[in-house]
């Protein structure tokens, strides 16, 4: 069986996932606009999909969460790894009263139904 890669610099997100950044981007500046054309496939599935799903785990879990980010913005392009477009994982943070918890996350989507199936998590060190 012959699996099709998709060509240098083509988007591995289906349809139903570009349609709904693109609803989400609508009212955006075109300066915004711009720039999210240069954020990568995984960077767009974090922001859009993956960053609002722990957010309620979180503040479920971990007494006091009150942010969380997705990937320490030191990490440049090795920030996240995608596969396909249905697992991204990396790292991120969440923040707790008088410090930031690291964990690494693995999201698992459905990208024809543009849902997040799971978000698990390990916190760093432990």
């Amino acid at each position: 069986m012959a699996v099709s890669l998709p060509a240098w610099g083509a988007s591995v997100l289906s349809p139903a996932q570009q349609n709904v950044i693109a609803k989400k981007t609508a009212k955006m500046s075109k300066a915004e606009k711009e720039i999210l054309a240069e954020v990568s496939d995984a960077g767009k599935l974090a922001e859009f999909f993956c960053s609002p799903a722990p957010f309620a785990k979180f503040r479920k879990e971990v007494k006091g969460a009150d942010r969380v980010s997705l990937g320490p913005g030191d990490e440049g392009v090795k920030k996240f790894v995608l596969d396909g477009n249905r697992k991204l994982s990396g790292r991120g943070t969440v923040c707790t009263p008088g410090n930031w918890k690291p964990y690494t996350f693995e999201c698992v989507l459905d990208p024809g139904k543009v849902t997040v199936n799971s978000f698990t998590y390990k916190f760093e060190g432990k």
